[in-house]
């Protein structure tokens, strides 16, 4: 063995070597380093692939440039990526084509809270509220009717009287927490209220991921 082919088997280790010294996270290199980065206004940006130009003296056994893709998947769209009145539209679209979810008999009467003076005045009004608790109930798991009286409460205007904060309707919300429950939407907390169940998460995470693909064509 020469000294040129000695001089090749180091180099060619030493390089090795700093391949396999390359960790699966956000380097820090600087000079050479070319870093591309996937991300969109969106969603949470996410390193796919890091070029890498190789020395000069390297060039006779390897490649100009080696590309290193990341082991990192690009993870799913779920309900928190898309805006909340996008997907309570198409879910609540949604509910209201299923043959599971029924609007009671009442829905054209009844009030939202005693706070209001009339009944809503939309005829999708009720698919609206339950694809609106059902978003709520995916993001904080444990809610129960109590919470969500607090959340679609409003104020009670008294005449000239100072107005006072009123709960809404917990007739309302517990019928449709019911219904969900029937879907196998959502499912009691062993600590109280309500959560998502393995069905439900994904049925919504489909539904986001809808709304998003949409929002981008």
């Amino acid at each position: 063995m020469d000294d040129q082919q000695a001089k090749e088997i180091i180099e060619r280790i030493n390089f090795k070597a700093s391949i396999s010294s390359i960790k699966p996270t956000v380097p820090q290199w600087t000079g050479d380093a070319i870093m591309s980065l996937n991300c969109n206004a969106d969603r949470q940006p996410s390193w796919r692939t890091i070029t890498r130009n190789i020395p000069q003296s390297h060039t006779s056994f390897f490649p100009q440039t080696a590309i290193i893709n990341m082991a990192e998947e690009e993870r799913g769209i779920c309900v928190r990526d898309v805006a909340a009145d996008a997907f309570i539209t198409a879910y609540a679209e949604h509910l209201k084509n299923s043959d599971k979810f029924e609007l009671p008999v009442w829905s054209d009467l009844v009030k939202t809270g005693t706070f209001k003076e009339l009944a809503p005045y939309g005829d999708d009004w009720y698919y609206i509220r339950a694809a609106s608790i059902a978003r709520k109930v995916y993001l904080r798991p444990g809610l129960g009717v109590g919470a969500l009286r607090k959340w679609y409460g409003g104020a009670f205007r008294n005449g000239v009287r100072a107005q006072h904060y009123k709960k809404a309707n917990a007739g309302i919300i517990r019928s449709v927490l019911i219904q969900l429950e029937t879907m196998k939407v959502c499912e009691p907390c062993s600590a109280g209220g309500r959560k998502m169940t393995r069905v439900g998460q994904q049925d919504l995470d489909r539904i986001a991921n809808a709304v998003f693909n949409e929002a981008e064509e």
